[in-house]
């Protein structure tokens, strides 16, 4: 009698609602960035759960290396830069920096706002993208309150607080937050851009909660 084999069961399926490499969570992790997800995922409708999934690691993304409490000060084994990187893709952001203006891409073929950078449009993948400024407010959306001084440069500011941003055009952006401390801080709270001069060639954006005096 013939017998069809039966199918090897494939484990570590993602569990529902679950980006592959984003936390389900909205936070912002205040060490090297945040773990993959792990473990067993959910049991499929009549169906035994699935094997033990993925551990936790380190991938190539903003934010995702695996987070580290552990590390003591001075130990990082990447200098933080005093200023960040100028290049050709990025420096149109700068020079709206230095005269005041917040920019970000935009597509001339569909209108859609994206940030960092790309030489594609995120939403439809034409090349037809330019930089242009944007109103320079928005809405936090997740923060974290830095304690311990990862980067020697940034010793002296400790603590600080760094966040993410979703500007009202829809873009994310991680920065700095000022003007507010930690325990005043709120999800959804509106924000709006503030210009630093770091160095004589050097401006930085930054974001300080929106007074009710300037919001619409």
């Amino acid at each position: 009698m013939a017998v069809r084999p039966r199918r090897p069961h494939r484990a570590g399926r993602c569990a529902a609602r679950q980006h592959r490499w984003w936390s389900h969570r909205r936070e912002l992790h205040a060490g090297l960035g945040a773990a993959r997800g792990g473990g067993t995922a959910g049991p499929r409708r009549g169906r035994s759960p699935s094997g033990q999934g993925l551990r936790g690691r380190a991938v190539r993304l903003p934010l995702a290396h695996r987070v580290q409490p552990h590390l003591p000060e001075g130990q990082v084994s990447v200098v933080a830069p005093v200023v960040p990187e100028v290049t050709a893709s990025n420096r149109p952001f700068f020079e709206g920096a230095r005269e005041g203006e917040l920019r970000v891409q935009r597509c001339s073929a569909c209108g859609h706002h994206h940030f960092p950078p790309t030489s594609r449009c995120a939403a439809c993948l034409s090349v037809k993208v330019e930089w242009t400024a944007v109103s320079g407010r928005g809405s936090l959306w997740s923060w974290v309150v830095m304690h311990r001084a990862y980067f020697t440069a940034l010793k002296g500011s400790l603590p600080y607080e760094v966040g993410f941003v979703r500007l009202d055009e829809g873009p994310m952006m991680m920065t700095r937050l000022v003007e507010i401390r930690g325990r005043d801080l709120a999800c959804d709270m509106p924000v709006e851009v503030v210009f630093e001069r770091v160095t004589a060639d050097l401006t930085l954006p930054m974001f300080r909660p929106l007074t009710i005096g300037d919001a619409p």
